[in-house]
């Protein structure tokens, strides 16, 4: 998908029970979920639970892409619903679960760099 400068959703889920998945490719994009703002940029990418309140808004002066991958939510009697969370592919927190607070962990694992070759 892209969102133009200035542009965005207020409610871009019209589905109840819906999770989405986004990842950011190119630009910077400023997902507001339950009142906080994060900034995914190029390689940040989010996880918004099924019934959260949130919106997207390109506040910057290019197009932003991203992909959104939508899925109902499956409820399972013996796992707990999931939280908010996010991270960028450097390693750091974007949204920490539960409390979705945007903070640093610099004590976090690095991802692996480069796949291995098949």
């Amino acid at each position: 998908m892209e969102i133009a400068p200035g542009g965005g959703a207020t409610k871009p889920e019209p589905q109840a029970g819906v999770s989405s998945f986004l990842f950011v490719v190119g630009g910077a994009l400023t997902l507001t979920l339950d009142g906080e703002e994060h900034v995914l940029d190029e390689g940040g990418f989010a996880f918004v639970p099924p019934n959260a309140v949130w919106s997207l808004k390109n506040n910057e002066s290019e197009i932003v892409t991203f992909h959104w991958i939508r899925k109902r939510y499956e409820a399972l009697d013996y796992v707990p619903a999931p939280k908010a969370m996010g991270r960028h592919f450097s390693g750091r927190s974007l949204l920490n679960a539960p409390s979705t607070r945007l903070k640093e962990q610099p004590d976090r694992p690095k991802p692996m760099s480069t796949p291995a070759p098949m």
